[in-house]
């Protein structure tokens, strides 16, 4: 683990702006903003508030790289 990142953290200067964005990201459990999405099989475009009719929505962000 020594050559993990954890040098680079806490951030300074210009990174540690763009880190304090991090705190101010809703907390788990807080309700989501309403905000239209893409239905990736029918290209249809579909509303959060309407996939909440049906139940809970799981959302999760990420990076993959």
């Amino acid at each position: 683990m020594d050559d993990y990142n954890y040098a680079h953290f806490p951030p300074t200067g210009e990174k540690a702006d763009k880190f304090e964005r991090f705190y101010e990201a809703p907390n788990v459990g807080t309700i989501a903003p309403d905000m239209a999405l893409e239905d990736l099989e029918s290209g249809e475009t579909l509303h959060l508030k309407d996939l909440w009719k049906s139940g809970a929505v799981l959302m999760e962000f990420g990076s993959y790289s």
